[in-house]
């Protein structure tokens, strides 16, 4: 039965996914962290948006029914905690785990999680990246991004640059030392060229 549509609730997030979290969200990881998915979980813990074609949604009725429609929907997914089940740190996660997975010699996600899900887990990264970014969710865009990568796919977003750290202290007072000897040079040489004038 198709879950109702709650005021507070207007992606139906909790009806769609809390449950099933709840149940099923360590058989996922294990599955992943023995190197081949096996169950059927995968709208659950990487959905994706509508499957368009030509303009037209595409797809399985589960596809269809378990779809992100827009960026709103993919927010409240992300935001949803409710009894310990936190969606957005489960599929964390699991895409960690995916991540550690797929850079050991021989691994594709083909063989992770099968020619079933596969180009749904990219759609997923795709859809998850690009949100993160515009919720300034490092940590999510980064781990989306090198997942493509690593799936032979081109990240959206770039690697944040690191700061440079700052000086150490005793750097910090050799510039000061640097600098109060050129400015007193400086002086020196100013004084030296108007007392040449004075005397001319």
């Amino acid at each position: 039965m198709c879950p109702t549509t709650d005021n507070s609730d207007p992606h139906e997030i909790e009806a769609r996914f809390w449950e099933f979290h709840q149940q099923n969200f360590g058989i996922a990881l294990r599955e992943i962290r023995n190197g081949q998915k096996e169950g059927c979980w995968s709208w659950y813990f990487f959905p994706t948006p509508p499957y368009i074609v030509d303009g037209v949604e595409r797809g399985s009725s589960m596809n269809r029914s378990m779809a992100l429609r827009g960026d709103d929907a993919v927010h409240a997914f992300l935001t949803f905690q409710k009894d310990g089940v936190d969606l957005r740190r489960n599929y964390i996660a699991i895409a960690t785990e995916m991540q550690t997975q797929l850079q050991r010699s021989g691994m594709t996600l083909l063989k992770l999680v099968g020619p079933l899900d596969d180009a749904k887990a990219i759609s997923s990264f795709r859809l998850f990246e690009k949100v993160g970014a515009q919720r300034n969710d490092e940590e999510l865009y980064v781990l989306c991004g090198d997942l493509l990568e690593l799936c032979g796919q081109k990240r959206a977003y770039p690697v944040p640059t690191a700061a440079a750290p700052p000086p150490p202290a005793a750097a910090r007072k050799k510039r000061r030392m640097f600098k109060g000897l050129l400015f007193g040079f400086l002086n020196r040489k100013k004084s030296s060229k108007a007392n040449n004038k004075s005397k001319d």
